[in-house]
């Protein structure tokens, strides 16, 4: 993946501990309605092609592809060698828990098959900052991604959509950060910290300047004549994911910091009190989200 420090869910830079933390808050997080969709749209399809966009270490690909079906084929790009190395294992051990049947085909790719789907998966290294236009899309039914589109800029946006209007095919983005962050029981700067992270979230996160909570917006204005349903898919973070919200919470501190140091105390306050409600097990909290998906005018 691109430079993803100090976004608004996520620690500074990814890791997979961090994306095996989170995986199960996105998972409950994601539209239903849109998966439905997506899974009726695909079943008119004989065989489906998918290009997974900062697949990390395949938490996508987890959550979907039991969904739609038989004869799928995956590509699941991200810049991230580390987390590129994980997918293996992880998936291995998804299938074992699952009852999957999984096969190693080669060290960057593999075959899967449960009662209702069947897919093969490769993974490669890839810049998507950089290396978009070198990405054949051209027998890609859908173009997928979680927690993406906020990273990126308008520039970026715009060359995603003109791919995905030129090739007519699907596309499903989920957990794009929306802007909205509820701490409850509140504290004193909640908001103004959370309108520190949203500036913070414009700031060049390996794509050029961010467009943050307003790049679910401005992805579906790109594309003018598909059919587009968007969902809210908020994190809910209750006293169970307590470990979560501490590494976020400092996270976001940190961040708040590097936007407003003179700031400092007040932020250093709140952290305090907010750090102190985690550690008593007595602080949930609420991260907006936006799922989108796009097809194409025919379908």
């Amino acid at each position: 993946m691109a430079d993803q420090q100090n976004t608004p869910d996520a620690p500074a830079g990814f890791s997979s501990d961090w994306l095996r933390m989170r995986e199960p808050a996105d998972h409950l997080a994601r539209s239903v309605s849109l998966t439905q969709s997506l899974v009726a749209w695909r079943e008119s399809l004989t065989h489906f092609n998918v290009v997974d966009l900062g697949s990390g270490t395949a938490s996508n690909f987890r959550y979907l592809c039991p969904t739609l079906g038989f004869n799928q084929s995956w590509t699941l790009l991200d810049n991230d060698a580390g987390l590129l190395s994980c997918i293996s294992d992880r998936l291995q051990q998804w299938a074992n828990e699952m009852g999957f049947e999984y096969h190693l085909a080669s060290d960057t790719s593999a075959t899967l098959e449960g009662d209702a789907f069947s897919a093969t998966v490769q993974w490669q290294s890839c810049d998507l900052a950089a290396d978009m236009s070198t990405i054949d899309f051209t027998r890609t039914q859908l173009i997928t991604g979680s927690a993406l589109l906020d990273l990126t800029s308008a520039r970026w946006l715009e060359q995603l959509a003109n791919i995905i209007d030129t090739t007519q095919c699907a596309s499903l983005f989920v957990l794009s950060y929306n802007g909205s962050i509820d701490w409850q029981p509140p504290c004193p700067f909640d908001a103004e910290l959370t309108e520190l992270l949203n500036v913070h979230q414009t700031s060049d996160k390996g794509f050029g300047n961010a467009l943050g909570p307003h790049a679910h917006a401005f992805f579906q204005q790109q594309l003018p004549t598909h059919l587009i349903s968007t969902a809210k898919s908020d994190w809910l973070i209750g006293e169970d994911l307590n470990a979560m919200q501490d590494i976020l919470c400092s996270d976001w501190t940190q961040a708040a910091i590097e936007q407003d140091s003179k700031a400092q105390d007040e932020i250093s306050a709140w952290s305090e009190s907010r750090l102190q409600l985690v550690a008593q097990v007595a602080s949930t909290l609420r991260v907006g989200h936006v799922d989108i998906l796009t097809l194409p005018p025919n379908a």
